[in-house]
């Protein structure tokens, strides 16, 4: 019943627009859930990160330093582009309220996107963007 109530979310995360409903399952089951009190540090500027996290109730706070970045909260996710490369996270992210959080780690996503062509395709759209953006 878990795999199926995550299915709806994943499917609104970018990287997963238009996958098939087998990629989608096998997405939303490997998903691990996660509790972070008010204040609690999510992500940490310049550490490596090695999870994508998907925002199942609560609030967050993207910032650099002092310097607030955007608020996030219900369905929404970051860290997604942690699983397309090896860069160090580039903000910090706390919980603003009590946050309920699914995570998916580099290594299952890897197993999706050699898996499943209509997700290796959307990858390579999103890292061809990002090149010609550089």
């Amino acid at each position: 019943l878990r795999t199926y109530m995550n299915i709806r979310p994943i499917s609104l995360v970018g990287l997963f627009e238009g996958c098939s409903e087998a990629c989608l399952v096998q997405a939303a089951s490997s998903l691990k859930q996660v509790y972070f009190a008010p204040d609690q540090p999510i992500i940490r500027k310049g550490e490596q990160g090695d999870l994508m996290y998907l925002i199942g109730h609560g609030r967050i706070e993207i910032h650099i330093g002092d310097k607030h970045i955007t608020y996030l909260s219900d369905g929404q996710v970051f860290g997604e582009m942690a699983l397309l490369s090896e860069e160090p996270r580039g903000a910090d992210v706390r919980a603003l309220t009590h946050c309920d959080i699914f995570t998916l780690d580099r290594e299952i996503f890897q197993q999706l996107v050699a898996g499943h062509q209509d997700l290796r395709t959307n990858v390579e759209k999103v890292i061809s963007h990002r090149r010609k953006a550089a």
